[in-house]
């Protein structure tokens, strides 16, 4: 992932976040793109000079990053509302594209009907954690939701009675949140009362609602991710031979992302299975009967169309790609990302399928695997 693409992607969130921003964003897009190191982004909408702000503009250029942009500088992420059907989040740079996903995921989500929102205030909920956290409130009791001005979410009623110290119904959805699963679980839950437990507090400033907010949004947490395990250079995807038992990591990683990037799937996604499995060697054994660079079993996989993959390491490598790239397709109709670096270590578990407790293990190789491909 280039430079560019992490600095477009960070422009399109401080305009989806940051009303200030998308003032000046307004006022002098040339500049804000030149600031953010996006010189030839800047050049494009210099030729839109006097005409950047133009509805027309917008509804014909937001299938176009710079589309995006300027919709996203009129309204934040409400503007997502009216670009939901129309942007072709695939013409876009893939961190931009993660962006403008996870903004969409909520924008396009099923609101529960117990959620009743203060006016235009759903527009404001971009980030799919609030959404989701909402819904599950939601489940067994009518929310009244607003806006917090430090970017979280007020709930001021629940079942139609105000929130406060002497609604217990209000109190049982507070503690609810401690039960939530840590990926959508709020950093900040300001309350009526003291209440002990993780992120929660009580001020003079919240006797009267119930507050959730995350510390970032989810986009801008992925970002930090890429940001710090920016790709290496691309392996060239023409065919490379492998290059044998006794070859450098260096030499079998560049020959996995090879194969990998052929098929169109991440270069690190072998090299991180095969550290973990086999540490970077084509074992001739291991856990039962378990064998080479993937740990394959030979009692299930040594037939058809990978019979005699034991001696065979290109057959150990069809076998992955195979299984990765029908994990690829079932992540697709999930909504899930297959450019996110942060979830490969997920795409690995689930095709090598260990137990439960080792499948974070795959995530932790990725630092390594990009050494390597370096």
């Amino acid at each position: 992932m280039s430079d560019p693409d992490l600095a477009a992607a960070r422009l399109l969130e401080r305009l989806l976040t940051e009303p200030e921003f998308r003032v000046r964003f307004r006022h002098d897009p040339v500049a804000a793109c030149r600031e953010a190191g996006l010189e030839e982004l800047a050049e494009d909408m210099a030729l839109a000079a006097g005409k950047a702000a133009n509805t027309l503009y917008v509804r014909e250029s937001r299938s176009s990053m710079a589309g995006a942009l300027i919709a996203a500088s009129m309204e934040g992420a409400g503007g997502l509302h009216d670009l939901a059907d129309q942007v072709d989040i695939g013409s876009m740079p893939p961190a931009v594209g993660n962006v403008l996903t996870l903004h969409l995921m909520s924008v396009k989500a099923d609101v529960n009907p117990n959620i009743e929102f203060a006016s235009g205030a759903e527009r404001k909920f971009s980030d799919p954690r609030v959404v989701e956290v909402l819904n599950k409130l939601a489940e067994d009791h009518k929310l009244t939701v607003s806006g917090s001005p430090d970017g979280g979410v007020d709930i001021s009623a629940i079942d139609g009675q105000p929130v406060g110290v002497a609604n217990f119904d209000a109190r049982e959805v507070a503690m609810r949140l401690q039960d939530l699963d840590p990926s959508i679980r709020p950093d900040e839950i300001g309350t009526p009362w003291a209440i002990d437990g993780r992120g929660y507090f009580t001020d003079a400033g919240h006797q009267d609602v119930l507050h959730l907010r995350f510390d970032k949004h989810a986009s801008m947490q992925l970002l930090a991710v890429a940001d710090a395990h920016k790709a290496p250079p691309p392996v060239p995807v023409d065919a490379i031979d492998y290059p044998g038992d006794d070859a450098s990591r260096e030499q079998i990683a560049a020959w996995m992302a090879a194969a990998a990037e052929k098929r169109g799937l991440p270069g690190e996604l072998p090299v991180m299975a095969s550290l973990v499995e086999s540490g970077m060697h084509n074992l001739s054994g291991g856990d039962r009967d378990s064998v080479g660079y993937f740990q394959m079993r030979v009692g299930i996989w040594n037939s058809g169309p990978y019979a005699g993959y034991p001696d065979d390491p290109q057959k150990q490598i069809d076998w992955f790609l195979d299984q990765a790239e029908a994990v690829k397709a079932q992540r697709l109709a999930r909504g899930q990302s297959v450019t996110d670096p942060g979830q490969f270590g997920e795409w690995i578990a689930d095709v090598e399928r260990p137990a439960e407790q080792f499948r974070g293990r795959y995530q932790l190789r990725l630092g390594e695997a990009r050494k390597l491909l370096a």
